[in-house]
């Protein structure tokens, strides 16, 4: 029915795809702006200054785990709109004044907002909207290589833009959190014994993040090109970040329709292929040493990526009560702090695993995606608390 609460909770996720990614793009332009003046201020301050550099994941860890806390306690859009105010303080206070306590504050801030806002994408995600749900992620992860792209490119009396980014998606976050809070009133309950089945997907699907983030370090020697300023240098510098950013962009579209037809999205399936994908690359990459093609490797391995990180980051969220969205996006985002230059063994390891774990994640995505996660077309009534 036209106007029904079900039509209006479907426009949620609506909503959610349209702002989210871009409330992301501007948390991210705020942190690569921050940090390239905290490494150009306190990596010149000699070892204390680099010392103040290292333990600033410890405080990204506290954020994460804050608003692993407060959004059980508040809902992700709220802590998501504190976690961006922290950020741009943080932010202009090391503008105005370098040192490490801004840095932290800042870094506190990136932790809780990337924790906050994939959790608010999956707490606006619907239960009858699949295939929207992983176009907000899709979007999501294209916005993170957007920024690691044009980072470099913005001259350093211009660092204020990423802040100024930073304040545009924290103006743009009471859209969707407005029309989150509705929706929420009237939660789509699991089915009977769901959360046991998604909590332990999730094991299997942080095992496959973990994996995944250990490999890159196979790929150490061919991220820098020797000639930087070269033309296949600067071609070898873009192709990961563009081969995602592109395929994302395809794959969004293709999405859409499916949602519009409503026809299921199992691309659990193109995550498998992804984990092989960006395993052969790798063990490529290392056994061929310096006659590796690496803007073929780096290709592959964004083709990859892009299928793995966005449907793992989409089935760690989705499909739960809201109040436990900041739990399972701190544990989506933990690999990137605790996989940090793993030695070759280790990764040729997690190469293998990802190998490994193809199949059981295709399978997953294919098969089972009904029968883990009740993710079927039906009414689209956010998830929440049983009746």
């Amino acid at each position: 029915m036209v106007g029904s609460k079900e039509e209006f909770s479907a426009w949620t996720t609506w909503v959610a795809f349209f702002t989210l990614p871009l409330v992301a793009f501007g948390e991210l332009a705020a942190y690569r702006a921050i940090r390239a003046v905290a490494i150009e201020t306190l990596g010149a301050a000699g070892p204390d200054g680099m010392a103040a550099l290292e333990v600033s994941l410890y405080y990204q860890f506290g954020g994460m785990l804050a608003a692993a806390l407060a959004i059980a306690v508040f809902g992700p859009h709220l802590v998501a709109g504190g976690a961006l105010a922290l950020l741009l303080g943080g932010g202009a206070w090391l503008l105005s004044d370098p040192g490490a306590v801004p840095f932290w504050v800042a870094m506190v801030g990136h932790g809780m907002a990337w924790v906050s806002i994939l959790a608010a994408m999956g707490a606006s995600a619907t239960g009858g909207t699949p295939g929207l749900r992983y176009a907000i992620v899709f979007g999501f992860y294209a916005m993170s290589n957007l920024t690691h792209t044009l980072a470099p490119l913005v001259p350093d009396d211009y660092r204020w833009t990423g802040l100024a980014a930073c304040g545009a998606g924290l103006a743009l976050l009471p859209i969707p959190t407005l029309t989150w809070w509705f929706a929420k009133k009237q939660p789509r309950p699991p089915e009977e014994g769901a959360t046991t089945r998604v909590m332990g997907a999730a094991l299997l699907v942080f095992v496959l993040l973990l994996s995944a983030k250990a490999v890159w370090a196979l790929l150490n020697p061919i991220r820098i090109p020797a000639d930087p300023d070269s033309t296949m240098g600067m071609i070898q510098l873009v192709a990961n970040p563009i081969t995602v950013i592109t395929t994302s962009l395809l794959t969004i579209p293709v999405l859409l329709v499916l949602q519009l037809l409503k026809k299921p999205a199992a691309i659990g399936a193109l995550s498998g292929v992804g984990a092989l994908l960006m395993s052969t690359a790798a063990v490529l990459t290392w056994s061929m040493g310096d006659a590796t093609p690496a803007v073929l490797m780096l290709i592959m391995v964004g083709l990859g990526e892009v299928f793995i990180y966005p449907w793992a980051y989409g089935r760690m969220v989705s499909d739960c009560h809201w109040r436990v969205t900041g739990l399972l996006a701190m544990f989506a985002m933990l690999p990137q702090l605790l996989v940090r230059n793993p030695v070759e063994l280790t990764a040729v390891g997690a190469a293998m695993i990802l190998a490994l774990l193809a199949i059981p994640i295709g399978a997953l995505g294919w098969f089972a995606d009904e029968w883990v996660f009740g993710d079927d077309l039906g009414p689209p009534v956010p998830r929440g608390r049983s009746r």
